[in-house]
């Protein structure tokens, strides 16, 4: 069964799909072979979740990536959102520390 391995309550995960390079930034994506479009990244989640991996690591700090991840979710049928998990993280750069910027 695909995906046996990977529960999303309270259970580590197998394998994880890292989504620094799923959105140009001042590091990555300056040339058109880095995968960074909407589409090729649109794909690869999908493919993920089918393949039995639906968790993605993401960051605020990766660019456009939380929010591709987002529009990707919204796309997915309502029944479909329990399977996937999401682990971002807040890295606290001085622009960013005030009450504004943390939820």
């Amino acid at each position: 069964m695909p995906g046996a391995l990977l529960t999303i309550a309270g259970n580590a995960r197998a394998l994880c799909i890292g989504t620094w390079a799923w959105s140009p930034s001042a590091t990555w994506g300056k040339v058109a072979e880095s995968n960074t479009d909407e589409t090729t990244n649109r794909l690869a989640f999908r493919a993920a979740i089918e393949a039995g991996c639906p968790f993605f690591d993401t960051a605020e700090v990766y660019g456009e990536s939380e929010a591709r991840i987002g529009r990707y979710m919204a796309s997915l049928p309502e029944a479909e959102h329990s399977r996937v998990a999401i682990a971002s993280k807040y890295i606290p750069m001085p622009w960013h520390v005030s009450q504004s910027n943390v939820v």
